[in-house]
């Protein structure tokens, strides 16, 4: 490579669009290529490198104000009012106590950002360009929150490195760096003889991990981050604990579990005994047999006398009152709290709540090492 020379170019490519109604619109795409040339300055290659994101904003609530737009780099990034009310609404979806990543995807925007939840009520956005793949952005913008700074003074030069190294570097492959914290969570661990994390799930604060949050002044979404980070080190290993629903749309765990009719999805059910009267053949709820002269077909008013002769119990239904039909299994729904969506169970996330299971050897090798150890040096010991 060092006989070639490399030289980066940035153009626009600007495409005609059709929008709603018939009207048109231009879209301007920022594209980067990299031309390779050989000693004699021939073309060896064109490649074009990852798109590059158009900006970052941060955007604040403040209880009297709303959402309003604390900062944004570079200038151009301008936002109206509506739009800033538009962005913080859709991507917290009225639920300001789930922290959680977001894409959102118009015409004419494309953004995905960080909620930090109840505990910091802040959004963290990128706006990309249509080409690039939101979900490579979800890890650096979880690292980039937890290191937010909340003084103003602060936010300008450190919202330009942030800027800088996502225009820089592949988001997919930054190093773990290993830091202090991730240390004073292992020499925790050490220290209490732990041999695993338990985790421990509410709808206000996310999950948490009170076996060693308690001595960290940290939020629950950086201990995840970091008990994450030293379980892709190898000091800890993943177990899968326990899972709950949330809701697709909005991501809020906050549920009330529907059943409803399979034929005309009414919510008028009662789970019940079913007769049936050999005879006629009438099918329906037990307590439409039962009168003060014993039981009685309600269909052709014949007394019932001996089980397996004239009637049989059927077992426990599901009856619907109104039309009428019964089935083992209703047709089941998750009501979500937040956004008022009607989840078919089928499409309700199902997330997984991990704990961890301590890596001794990984671990005392660790506790062991000389304490000059560089802390950047420690993944050697995963």
């Amino acid at each position: 490579m060092s006989d070639c020379s490399i030289l980066f170019l940035k153009f626009s490519k600007v495409s005609l669009r059709e929008k709603k109604e018939g009207k048109f619109f231009y879209k301007t795409l920022d594209i980067l290529v990299a031309i390779v040339f050989s000693r004699d300055f021939r073309i060896i290659a064109v490649i074009q490198v990852k798109s590059m994101p158009k900006g970052i904003s941060i955007i604040r609530w403040n209880n009297q104000l709303g959402p309003y737009l604390e900062i944004g780099y570079p200038d151009k990034i301008l936002l109206s009012s509506q739009q800033i009310t538009q962005i913080y609404t859709s991507q917290t979806m009225g639920d300001i106590a789930t922290p959680r990543f977001t894409v959102l995807s118009t015409e004419e925007l494309k953004i995905v950002s960080y909620f930090g939840g109840l505990q910091d009520p802040s959004l963290l956005i990128v706006f990309l360009e249509s080409d690039e793949t939101p979900e490579q952005f979800k890890s650096p913008l979880i690292d980039a929150f937890i290191s937010m700074p909340h003084e103003k003074t602060l936010l300008e030069s450190w919202l330009i490195q942030f800027y800088q190294k996502l225009k820089s570097s592949s988001p997919l492959s930054q190093p773990i760096t290993f830091t202090k914290k991730m240390s004073d969570i292992l020499h925790r661990i050490h220290d209490q003889n732990l041999v695993t994390l338990i985790p421990e799930f509410s709808f206000e604060f996310g999950i948490s991990f009170p076996q060693i949050s308690g001595f960290l002044n940290i939020s629950n979404i950086e201990l995840n981050h970091l008990l994450e980070q030293l379980a892709n080190l190898g000091y800890l290993i993943r177990e899968i604990q326990d899972c709950y629903y949330s809701c697709p749309d909005c991501d809020s765990a906050k549920f009330q579990m529907k059943s409803t009719c399979r034929v005309c999805n009414s919510n008028a059910l009662e789970r019940t005994l079913i007769i049936e009267h050999f005879m006629c053949g009438t099918q329906t709820i037990g307590k439409k047999f039962m009168t003060s002269n014993g039981m009685v077909c309600p269909k052709c008013n014949i007394q019932l006398k001996t089980e397996g002769i004239d009637h049989s119990t059927m077992g426990i239904f599901y009856y619907c009152h109104k039309c009428k039909n019964f089935f083992r299994n209703p047709a089941k729904f998750l009501l979500c709290h937040n956004c008022g969506g009607n989840i078919p169970e089928e499409n309700a996330n199902l997330t997984s709540i991990i704990g961890y299971k301590i890596h001794k050897e990984n671990l005392n090798k660790f506790i062991t090492a000389p304490k000059a150890l560089n802390l950047e040096e420690a993944n050697k010991y995963s």
